[in-house]
């Protein structure tokens, strides 16, 4: 073996490595060597399927409790709760009773039931037993173990069956509905009504009389109202009220309220309305908490599958008109707001120019109605139906 001066060590900055030692282990260090640390080895291990399967069927089955007659009660007001509720909707159809006979009398809670026979003189007829007539024929049941309280499981069975009964006369009902009216029936045409029609007079001494037009709209379900007047607090009008009343609808029963602008003609009475989404111009809110948020996107605002909003700014800097496509007898019409004040402003530019915002916007939004309406309703005039002369006019 070759022997290196430290010397030489030294200068090529090497050092000597110290030789290495080995030691024996004694018996009593002789110990299991410990499983090495990874992030492996921390992850929790599974357990064997045996004993997951085990551990599984004591959280999935609960131990079996039987049902008690309580349950069977409380199962039995619920059906009855359904029954009753679902009941009304059969008189609105008329439908061939089903082939097997059913108990015609549905008992509340706390009556006592009484035990019905089929009578054998005719078939589908029911009749109460007398429990003090002995009859020869029929077999004595032994009475239940508390006198005053009905079989509730049976009488659960019953109602179960009565409300699969009545369920089944509703859907057949709609069936046949379906199939008397077609594709009608599912897609409706929206329908639109005059409330009232708008005037706008000049009086003698200068100053205007403006009445706005309301109108209703229905469609797929929705009462939307567009435009409502000075409403109740102003001279105590209540013509509008009135007028949804001869439709058949009160105030809560309007789902949405369009303001075309927030003049005090068209937005006097959504007070009376506290229940409907309202969309006044360029903003939406919904009953009195709300947060002011652009209305629109893009041009237009969609409110049901027939009916959407669009801008038709110039009156004001944040008029709306409503569009209705394909309603029952004008086909495609808008409600305009003051962007048409009547029929007669197409001919008489000074009939709106002066009330303009902005004449340049309007003069634009007012083209843009005409061009796509069937028939137009202005902010204070009866509808008019728009003639080639009229899109000629406008250049369509």
């Amino acid at each position: 073996m070759m022997s290196v001066p430290r010397d030489t060590l030294r200068s090529l900055s090497i050092s000597p490595r110290k030789p290495e030692t080995f030691r024996l282990r004694t018996p009593k260090e002789d110990r299991s060597v410990p499983s090495v640390i990874s992030p492996a080895s921390k992850v929790k291990q599974k357990p064997i399927a045996s004993e997951m399967s085990k551990s599984t069927q004591k959280k999935i089955k609960p131990p079996f409790e039987e049902p008690t007659q309580e349950t069977f009660k409380e199962l039995s007001g619920l059906l009855q709760t359904f029954i009753d509720r679902r009941k009304p909707l059969l008189q609105r159809v008329t439908i061939s009773p089903p082939t097997t006979p059913t108990p015609t009398r549905i008992w509340a809670h706390e009556q006592k039931a009484e035990d019905t026979t089929p009578s054998t003189s005719s078939v589908g007829q029911w009749e109460t037993m007398n429990p003090e007539e002995e009859t020869e024929d029929v077999e004595e049941i032994e009475p239940p173990e508390t006198e005053d309280e009905p079989d509730w499981e049976s009488r659960m069975r019953e109602l179960s069956g009565q409300l699969s009964a009545i369920l089944m006369q509703i859907k057949k009902a709609k069936e046949s509905r379906q199939l008397k009216y077609g594709s009608a029936l599912e897609k409706p045409r929206p329908k639109v009504t005059i409330l009232r029609n708008g005037s706008a007079n000049q009086t003698n001494d200068g100053r205007y009389n403006f009445i706005a037009t309301i109108t209703l709209v229905q469609d797929n379900g929705k009462n939307i109202l567009v435009d409502t007047g000075l409403g109740t607090d102003i001279n105590g009008r209540t013509q509008l009220l009135s007028a949804l009343e001869q439709q058949n609808i009160a105030a809560p029963g309007i789902n949405v309220v369009v303001t075309t602008h927030g003049h005090p003609d068209h937005a006097g009475g959504v007070h009376d309305f506290p229940d409907a989404i309202h969309y006044q111009g360029w903003y939406i809110h919904h009953r009195t908490m709300f947060n002011l948020s652009s209305l629109f996107e893009s041009d237009r605002h969609t409110l049901t599958d027939n009916v959407y909003l669009m801008k038709s700014t110039g009156h004001s800097s944040d008029d709306v008109a409503v569009v209705v496509m394909d309603e029952q007898t004008m086909g495609k019409v808008i409600i305009a707001g003051d962007t048409f004040m009547r029929r007669e402003d197409l001919d008489y530019p000074m009939m709106w120019q002066p009330l303009s915002a902005n004449e340049t916007e309007q003069a634009k939004s007012r083209r843009n109605v005409i061009c796509e309406a069937g028939w137009i309703i202005p902010g204070h005039g009866a509808p008019f139906q728009v003639t080639r002369q009229m899109r000629v006019q406008f250049h369509c």
